[in-house]
């Protein structure tokens, strides 16, 4: 019946010195238990990373909500060991359990990039009519498009997500020459 209850104890994942002392055995005797039996040490192991997930889950959420505003970094210190256990082995449900930062809040809905490449692409086109009116001869090389519609040049890196302006720049702008090492047109 004892070899049984040991047996059971540590499929639960029991320490196994707290089951040498329940059932008055010693360590060796637990070990050689859980040596012995096939598949035992796998059942255990699998007992023990269930038990510490929930404690660290129960601890992580403990701390959210009892310093509901605090943000990541202060609750590491109050709760250190559970966020450690959580990223080392949970970490897609850590990930999904953090803190609201107030400061990462989008106050400003996302960016219209369909609508930012139409107006950026129109602006390059009335930039180079500009330009040309002026007496700029076609095609227009880029860095007097840039120099007139500073906003572009950020973007230029860009310009595969802005498909519209990148058009309008080919059919407009005159690449660099090589040496300067702009590939974008």
């Amino acid at each position: 019946m004892t070899h049984r209850q040991i047996l059971k104890a540590l499929r639960r994942g029991d320490d196994k010195g707290v089951i040498a002392v329940r059932h008055e055995v010693s360590v060796q005797t637990v070990t050689r238990a859980l040596r012995n039996e096939p598949g035992l040490a796998s059942q255990r192991k699998l007992a023990i990373q269930k038990r510490d997930q929930a404690r660290a889950r129960a601890d992580w959420d403990a701390a959210l909500r009892r310093w509901p505003t605090m943000q990541q970094k202060e609750l590491r210190r109050h709760v250190g060991s559970a966020f450690s256990w959580l990223y080392r082995h949970d970490r897609d449900w850590l990930m999904n359990h953090q803190p609201i930062d107030p400061l990462r809040i989008r106050l400003s809905p996302r960016v219209d990039r369909d609508g930012r490449d139409t107006a950026l692409a129109a602006a390059v086109r009335r930039v180079a009519c500009e330009l040309a009116a002026g007496g700029v001869a076609m095609p227009i090389p880029l860095w007097r498009i840039t120099q007139a519609l500073p906003d572009l040049k950020a973007k230029l890196g860009a310009l595969d997500r802005l498909p519209l302006t990148h058009e309008a720049l080919r059919q407009i702008a005159r690449r660099r020459p090589r040496k300067e090492g702009l590939k974008l047109l």
